[in-house]
């Protein structure tokens, strides 16, 4: 179960980091890990394979939590775009309509 330990032990990092770090890094890389994994079901006996699905559960659980916190991430990276975004429009507002009243004197 040398797949599921390295993936425990990167869902531990990941919790660690307060789901900073990514679990994988690329999705290559994830389904890598998930054919090595399913070759290691194949083979395990009952209570490996029960072993297995337990950690897997735990490590569902650290993927959800990352998850979460890259949508609270990109939420609060939208807020800071739109309010950025709004702030140039009203420069340009400010801006044409200052050019407008030099044109009008």
């Amino acid at each position: 179960m040398t797949a599921i330990r390295e993936l425990r032990a990167r869902a531990r990092r990941c919790r660690d980091t307060a789901f900073a770090t990514p679990i994988v890094s690329s999705l290559d890389e994830a389904e890598a890990l998930v054919r090595a994994i399913t070759d290691q079901l194949a083979t395990a006996s009952p209570d490996e394979a029960l072993l297995c699905l337990a950690s897997l559960n735990e490590i569902q659980a650290a993927l959800d939590a990352r998850v979460a916190r890259l949508h609270a991430e990109m939420a609060e990276a939208r807020r800071q775009l739109d309010a950025s975004r709004q702030g140039v429009q009203a420069c340009v507002s400010y801006g044409l309509a200052a050019s407008l009243s030099r044109r009008a004197h």
